[in-house]
């Protein structure tokens, strides 16, 4: 095992959860306020649960996500090209209380993947994230046309 390269930022954080615990998080989930996420948000879900985007622990707090957008680093100065994170409309943010948890559900499958306590929930400029993301403002680019669709607030 001593051979294996180390996960990116030292440690490996994988955030699923199975058995009896999944059980309980799957029951309570069901009385939550539902979010619906889109492909590209489910898909960053399902690569924060298996560890892929160790040391992350969740979406990006603004704090991250302001200095990976500017500088390509997270907060604590690791390298970080891409901002991970979920978004919900004005209205949706309203409803939604920091400190309160929600249940993500795949806008494809119409089913619960998963449950999130609200830490944090901050606006963005969509046109400076595609800028300094992929360099560029131009709808016809798919990352820039991704961020463009998504609503206006981000969520931790």
């Amino acid at each position: 095992m001593s051979n294996l390269v180390p996960p990116h930022g030292g440690r490996l954080l994988p955030l699923l959860v199975v058995g009896e615990e999944l059980k309980e998080h799957t029951g309570e989930a069901k009385i939550l306020l539902k979010v619906w996420l889109n492909s590209k948000e489910e898909s960053d879900l399902i690569m924060l649960a298996m560890g892929a985007f160790s040391p992350l622990q969740g979406c990006m707090r603004k704090e991250d996500y302001q200095r990976v957008v500017e500088e390509m680093r997270l907060a604590d100065g690791l390298l970080w090209p891409i901002p991970v994170t979920l978004s919900v409309s004005r209205k949706e943010a309203n409803r939604i209380k920091e400190g309160e948890r929600i249940a993500l559900v795949s806008r494809d499958r119409d089913e619960i993947i998963a449950s999130m306590l609200i830490e944090e929930k901050y606006a963005y400029d969509k046109r400076v994230e595609a800028l300094q993301v992929f360099g560029t403002d131009d709808e016809q680019h798919p990352g820039v046309k991704k961020i463009y669709e998504q609503p206006v607030i981000y969520y931790r």
